[in-house]
C-alpha cells in the first residue's frame, strides 16, 4: 500500500523508492513499519503432470512430486493440457504447468 506523490523535479515512473524531494515523498509505505509484509523471493520452475485418470490427477501428481524436494509450494498456474489419443479414444492427460514456492533464507549442509 503504497502513496505516490511526485515532486516537480521528477518525472513520473523516474523512481518508486521512498524519497524525500523538497518535502514532497515520490513514494512512501502508508502502513505502520509493523503492518509491512516481509521481504520474499519466489522461484517459479516448469513442471509436467501425466495421468490417465484426470487433468487434475495430472496436476496433484505433478505438484506432490516436486512436494517432496521442495518446500512450500503456493500456486499452481496450468499453461497447456494435452489429451494423448489411442484408437480414438483419451488414453492420458498431460498439463504443462508453472509452480511457484518461496526461497528459504536456510544454509543447506
Amino acid at each position: 500500500m503504497f502513496r505516490i506523490t511526485l515532486c516537480d523535479n521528477h518525472c513520473a515512473g523516474a523512481s518508486v523508492a521512498p524519497r524525500e524531494c523538497e518535502g514532497q515523498t515520490i513514494a512512501r509505505e502508508s502502513r505502520p513499519r509493523k503492518e509491512r509484509l516481509s521481504v520474499m523471493v519466489e522461484k517459479t520452475i516448469d513442471l509436467t503432470g501425466i495421468s490417465a485418470n484426470s487433468v487434475e490427477d495430472a496436476v496433484q501428481l505433478a505438484i506432490s512430486r516436486a512436494g517432496v524436494t521442495i518446500k512450500g509450494i503456493h500456486t499452481a498456474h496450468v499453461t497447456n493440457i494435452d489429451a494423448m489419443v489411442e484408437a480414438n479414444k483419451v488414453v492420458r492427460w498431460k498439463v504443462r504447468m508453472k509452480v511457484t514456492f518461496q526461497v528459504k533464507d536456510e544454509l543447506h549442509e
